[in-house]
C-alpha cells in the first residue's frame, strides 16, 4: 500500500526553525516495520508555494492512504490538507492523529473531514489499521480508531490500552520527516534552549524517555493516555549514541510531558550523560528537586529545566491538582538558579478558583522573582482536559465544533467576571513584556557566517545585567524582526535578559517619513485640544500593520487623550500598548506607573516606575514619584496588581459537591462493535439517544 505522511505547516517562512512531530515519526516507522511503500511531504521545506508542492505530490504519488495530524492548534491546517488531498485524488482515504483529535475525536473528524482517526498513542492503532484496511477487514474491530461508516456517520471504538513496551517500538523515523537537512540549518536563537550552546552551533534533537505524566493537572490533556510509563535507560541511550554518530548531535532536548519523579533514576540519567559531553534540557516537577541532584545535571549538561508552575497561590495549586507547595516552587527556583541552570516556567491565570485575589497572590511573588524570567499567561481551555470538560458540562462552551475548529478560544471559567478577568489579561500581557532584566547589546552586524535556506543571520555582543559576562552569538537568526525586543540567555549563569531589536525600524524611509509626519499632526491638533481629529489620525496609524515606535508613540498619544477625556479603559489600554511596543522607553513607563497609581494597582505602579529606573537612573519623576508612593502613609496595601473594576457575577458553574458523576444509559459511548459501559473521559461529550 502507498502512504502519503504530509508534516503541516508550522511556519511563516521556508526554513525557519520548528519542532519535528515526533508523533508521526514514529507511525511512520511503524508503517515501514508494516512492509508498505511511505513517503512524505514536509510543507515547512517549501516556499510560498507549499500548497503547490503538495499537489504535484499527491499527483505524482497518488498514495492510498494520506496521512496527517498534530497538536490542537493545527485542525486549521490539517483541514486544509485533507481539502487538497481529496481535490487531487478523491479516491484516496485520509487518516489523522495527535492531540488535535485525542482531545475531543468528533469534532476535530468532522472539522477536518477527515476519512479515519487514530485516537491516543498511535503505533498499535495504525499498525492494527494498516492490516486490517490492507485486505478490507472491519474497522470496528480495531481498537483506538474512529471512523465513518457507510451511512457516513461517525463510530468510535473501545480505547485501545497504553503501550507498556515502549522500547519494543521502533525508532522513530526522522529523516522522512526531514530531520537531515533541518538540524544543519539550527541557529543560536530559534530556541532559548539554542542559546546555551557555547559555540553557536546547535545540532539538537527531540527525543523522550517517558510518555504520559503521573499527575492530573485540570488544565494538562496527556495525547499518551493516563497510564504514566519509562523507557529503559540503556535503550534510550543506545538510541542517543546512534544519533550523536548519525547526525552529529551535540544537544537534546527531552521532551517528556513530565521527566522522571525518581531521584534514582535522574542520577543515573546523568551519570550516563555526563561522558557523551551533550547538553540537554528536561521538564520536571519541583518535588524531584535538591542541590545534590541539581548539580548532578548541570555537570552532566542540563542547561535549561522546565517547571510546571502554574500559580503561587496555595489555592489555585490544590484546584489545580498540582501536588505542589508555593514554598517548595520558590525553593526549587532559588536552588535552579544558584547551580546555574537555565529556568524555564510559567504562570498562568484562570483556573476554576481564580479570582482577582488569587491572581494578586501569584503577582505578588513574580513581582519579587522577574529574574527568573517566568512567563504570564492566561489559561487556555484544551479539548480533553478536565477543564474543557466540566466547561462543556457547564455550558460555558456550546459549541465544541466551533472551539475545536478556532483554538486558542477566550472562554472563561474562572471565579471572575468577564470584566475583572479582561483587566486581568491587560495587566499580565504588559507586565509580561516590559517588565524584564535589560541586557546591554555591544555590538550587532550581520555575521560572517550566513545558514542556507534561512534568513539573513548576525553576530552580536551582548553584556549579562546579572553576571557582567559577556556573551557572544555567532549567526543568530531573528525570524520575528518587528518585535521590540529578543531574550537571549547568559552562558555563564543561565539568566535570560532583553536586548532591544536593532531590526525593528526596517520599513521605507517613504513610509516612515509619511508615519511620522502623521504623527507630528496629531500632536499638533492634541496641543490645539482638538482631541477628535488627532484621534481620527491616530487611528489611521493604528490601522497599519506590524509593530513600531511610531505606533507606539500613536498608542501613548491616544491613552493621554483618553485619560484627559477621563475613560480610564481607554487610557488604560493606550498606554499599555505603547509601553508594550517600546518597552525600553523610560517615559511611557512613568506614564503608564502614574496612570497605575490612579487606579490604585499600586504594585503595578511601582513596578513600572523602577523599570524606567533601570532604563534611566537619574530619572527625577520615577524617583520621586516611587519615593511618593511607597512611603505613603494612606496607602494600606501597595502590593496590588490587578483591582475589581465590577461587581457582576462570575459565570455561573454547576455543583461540584459529588467526587463522581454515575454514568446514565443514554450517555454510555456507542461503539462499533455494540456498547462501552465505562466512561472515558471524554465520552459524555458525544451522548447516544
Amino acid at each position: 500500500m502507498k502512504i502519503l505522511m504530509v508534516i503541516p505547516r508550522y511556519v511563516q517562512n521556508a526554513g525557519a526553525f520548528y519542532h519535528l512531530p515526533l508523533g508521526l515519526g514514529y507511525v511512520a516507522a511503524i508503517a515501514e516495520q508494516e512492509g508498505h511503500e511511505i513517503q512524505a511531504i514536509n510543507l515547512n521545506a517549501h516556499g510560498l508555494d507549499y500548497l503547490d508542492a503538495l499537489r504535484l505530490k499527491l499527483l505524482t504519488f497518488k498514495p492510498d492512504l494520506c496521512s496527517t495530524g498534530g497538536l490542537s492548534a493545527f485542525v486549521a491546517k490539517v483541514q486544509e490538507i485533507l481539502g487538497i488531498c481529496k481535490e487531487i485524488c478523491p479516491e484516496t482515504t485520509t487518516i489523522i492523529g495527535g492531540g488535535m483529535l485525542s482531545g475531543d475525536p468528533e469534532p476535530a473528524m468532522r472539522m477536518t473531514g477527515a476519512d479515519i482517526g487514530v485516537i491516543g498513542e498511535g503505533e498499535d492503532s495504525f499498525g492494527d489499521f494498516l492490516r486490517t484496511f490492507s485486505t478490507s477487514g472491519d474497522l470496528a474491530q480495531v481498537d483506538g480508531l474512529i471512523f465513518r461508516n457507510d451511512k457516513g456517520a461517525l463510530v468510535r471504538n473501545k480505547p485501545r490500552a497504553a503501550i507498556m513496551g515502549l522500547d519494543d517500538l521502533p525508532w522513530p523515523n526522522y529523516d522522512l520527516l526531514g530531520f537531515a537537512d533541518m538540524i544543519g540549518s539550527q541557529s543560536c536563537n530559534d530556541v532559548y534552549f539554542f542559546q546555551g550552546q557555547p559555540n553557536s552551533n546547535p545540532r539538537s534533537i527531540d527525543m523522550i524517555t517517558s510518555r504520559s505524566c503521573p499527575f492530573s493537572c485540570t488544565f494538562c490533556f496527556h495525547p499518551a493516555g493516563k497510564v504514566y510509563r519509562e523507557r529503559d535507560l540503556e535503550k534510550f541511550f543506545e538510541e542517543v549514541s546512534f544519533y550523536k554518530q548519525k547526525y552529529d548531535i551535540n544537544m537534546v532536548q527531552i521532551v517528556d510531558e513530565l521527566f522522571s519523579l525518581r531521584k534514582d533514576r535522574l542520577h543515573e540519567f546523568c551519570e550516563r550523560m555526563e561522558p557523551l559531553g551533550l547538553q540537554w534540557l528536561v521538564q520536571l516537577h519541583v518535588n524531584s528537586t535538591d542541590r545534590e541532584t541539581l548539580r548532578k545535571m548541570e555537570r552532566s549538561g542540563c542547561s535549561f529545566i522546565s517547571y510546571g508552575i502554574e500559580s503561587m497561590d496555595p489555592t489555585v495549586l490544590v484546584s489545580m491538582k498540582k501536588k505542589a507547595k508555593v514554598e517548595r516552587v520558590d525553593s526549587a527556583l532559588a536552588l535552579t538558579a544558584e547551580e546555574k541552570i537555565g529556568i524555564q516556567g510559567n504562570l498562568i491565570f484562570g483556573d476554576t478558583v481564580e479570582t482577582v485575589e488569587t491572581a494578586n497572590n501569584s503577582l505578588k511573588w513574580w513581582s519579587k522573582n522577574i529574574e527568573h524570567g517566568v512567563y504570564l499567561n492566561m489559561l487556555q481551555v484544551y479539548p480533553g482536559s478536565p477543564d474543557y470538560i466540566e466547561a462543556v458540562r457547564d455550558g460555558l462552551i456550546s459549541d465544541r465544533d466551533h472551539f475545536v475548529n478556532e483554538l486558542p478560544v477566550n472562554v472563561n471559567i474562572s471565579r471572575m467576571n468577564e470584566a475583572n478577568r479582561s483587566i486581568l489579561s491587560l495587566l499580565i500581557n504588559t507586565y509580561s513584556n516590559s517588565l524584564f532584566n535589560i541586557g546591554n547589546l555591544t555590538s550587532f552586524e550581520i555575521a560572517k557566517r550566513q545558514i542556507e535556506g534561512r534568513s539573513l543571520a548576525y553576530d552580536l555582543t551582548f553584556e549579562c545585567p546579572s553576571c557582567g559576562s559577556e556573551n557572544h552569538y555567532e549567526s543568530a537568526i531573528f525570524d520575528h524582526r518587528e518585535n521590540s525586543s529578543f531574550r537571549v540567555t547568559c552562558r555563564s549563569c543561565r539568566v535570560r535578559s532583553h536586548i532591544p531589536n536593532p531590526l525593528q525600524e526596517t520599513s521605507s524611509y517613504r513610509v516612515r517619513n509619511l508615519q511620522l509626519s502623521r504623527l507630528e499632526e496629531a500632536k499638533s491638533k492634541l496641543a490645539e485640544q482638538d482631541f477628535a481629529t488627532a484621534k481620527e489620525i491616530l487611528n489611521s496609524i493604528l490601522a497599519l500593520e506590524g509593530i513600531s515606535q511610531t505606533k507606539a508613540a500613536a498608542y501613548y498619544l491616544t491613552g493621554q487623550i483618553e485619560r484627559a477625556q477621563s475613560n480610564a479603559g481607554g487610557a488604560l489600554l493606550g498606554l499599555s500598548k505603547a509601553v508594550t511596543y517600546a518597552p525600553f522607553n523610560a517615559g511611557y513607563h512613568v506614564e503608564f506607573a502614574r496612570l497605575l497609581r490612579d487606579l490604585k494597582i499600586y504594585g503595578g505602579a511601582a513596578m513600572h516606575y523602577r523599570q524606567a529606573l533601570k532604563l534611566r537612573p537619574d530619572d527625577p519623576q520615577a524617583t520621586q514619584e516611587l519615593s511618593q508612593l511607597e512611603n505613603d502613609p494612606a496607602i494600606g496595601d501597595k502590593e496590588v496588581f490587578t483591582v475589581s473594576v465590577s461587581n457582576d457575577p462570575p459565570p455561573q458553574r454547576r455543583p461540584r459537591e459529588k467526587k463522581t458523576t454515575r454514568v446514565r444509559h443514554a450517555d454510555k459511548l456507542k461503539l462499533g462493535t455494540g456498547r462501552f459501559d465505562t466512561e472515558p473521559e471524554f465520552a459524555h461529550l458525544e451522548p447516544v439517544a
